[in-house]
């Protein structure tokens, strides 16, 4: 069942969505966007809730043999691709049995990124680009690439680097000749998405690839989340071991996705305790915080941990002194709506025991 979608913007959404996608129907689903000339494909998944064992397939031009693809599958947050020419497909490939709710999109046609030179790895060539934003990838990706990229935006967004054998890539914010390290990565496509942000409108991004690469995806912004929010899905709790410290939601004070998990474990020194601050507090609100909510539990273990609440909603959490050493905070989103989150701060103090 091939679709074809050319209006200006749209949803999409899987068969049976937000209750469970039929298997047989969802794999005979092709969905092809193409834009008209001078504009390109905007593509942001809202709800992204698919069984681990499916994969949802995007590709970047669906009339050539072989285009670069990228490959999701699970539970994400929201995320956003665009595509580097006029087209964008996506397909997915499903397995019997289980099924999830599946995912919700929204396309718009917006104009194109402008992009000017040429990837020539043994001239150590630069490629500039400056627009709203766009979807780029190392040459010949995911097979041999050596190259280096100029970006001119606010943000290097969310990048998959694969098949990570001593290759990197790293990225520089640009100000007035001067490059300022931000970051050097190389990570796995199966890792979530690693975000890094401009400190102006010029990001260069560059590396060597002798074994595979990277599709990143760019998009300019006119503000930043703050550096102590969580930026990345977190599958693995956060470590915060400092007398004192601070931490946010996802994207904060931004609003945050759909689908958003983060964890913290705060860690006291030996003899100490812990009190936690919220300074503010703005999450969707539901019956008995079913939908997203802020959980705060303590213990000397996270698998024996106690609850001592679950917040949600706009009021603000009264401020707790902890029995153990170890306070364990889950934040969690689900697939609708956008709040600005939470911002809290820790401080330890004497167990006067």
């Amino acid at each position: 069942m091939n679709i074809l979608l050319q209006n200006s913007s749209g949803v999409i959404k899987t068969p049976g969505y937000p209750i469970s996608y039929p298997y047989k129907l969802i794999s005979q689903c092709r969905w092809k966007l193409i834009a008209p000339e001078g504009e390109m494909v905007r593509l942001t998944f809202l709800s992204f809730q698919m069984n681990i064992y499916d994969s949802v397939e995007i590709t970047d031009n669906v009339d050539v043999w072989n285009p670069y693809f990228l490959t999701r599958s699970g539970l994400l947050p929201s995320f956003t691709v665009y595509s580097t020419g006029r087209q964008l497909g996506i397909n997915v490939n499903v397995k019997v049995g289980n099924t999830g709710p599946g995912f919700s999109a929204i396309y718009s046609m917006v104009p194109a990124a402008v992009s000017s030179g040429t990837c020539n790895p043994d001239k150590n060539s630069t490629v500039h680009m400056a627009g709203e934003g766009m979807s780029f990838l190392t040459r010949d990706f995911p097979n041999t690439s050596e190259m280096a990229l100029a970006v001119g935006t606010s943000q290097h967004p969310q990048g998959s680097f694969i098949r990570c054998k001593k290759t990197y890539a790293e990225v520089f914010d640009v100000t007035n000749s001067t490059r300022t390290f931000l970051g050097k990565f190389c990570f796995n496509q199966d890792v979530s998405e690693q975000v890094v942000y401009s400190k102006g409108n010029n990001l260069l991004v560059s590396g060597t690839f002798r074994q595979g690469g990277f599709i990143a995806t760019y998009e300019s912004v006119k503000s930043i989340p703050a550096q102590y929010s969580c930026l990345s899905n977190c599958y693995r709790q956060i470590q915060l071991n400092e007398t004192s410290g601070e931490f946010a939601s996802f994207n904060y004070p931004l609003l945050y996705p759909n689908g958003a998990r983060c964890s913290w474990e705060l860690k006291a020194p030996a003899g100490y305790l812990i009190q936690l601050t919220f300074h503010s507090f703005n999450l969707e609100n539901s019956q008995d915080c079913k939908a997203d909510y802020v959980e705060v539990r303590q213990s000397e273990s996270y698998t024996w941990a106690t609850k001592v609440d679950r917040f949600c909603g706009s009021s603000l959490p009264p401020v707790m002194r902890s029995k153990y050493s170890k306070v364990y905070v889950d934040f969690v989103s689900d697939r609708s709506g956008g709040y600005p989150g939470f911002h809290a701060s820790y401080t330890v103090f004497p167990d006067r025991k």
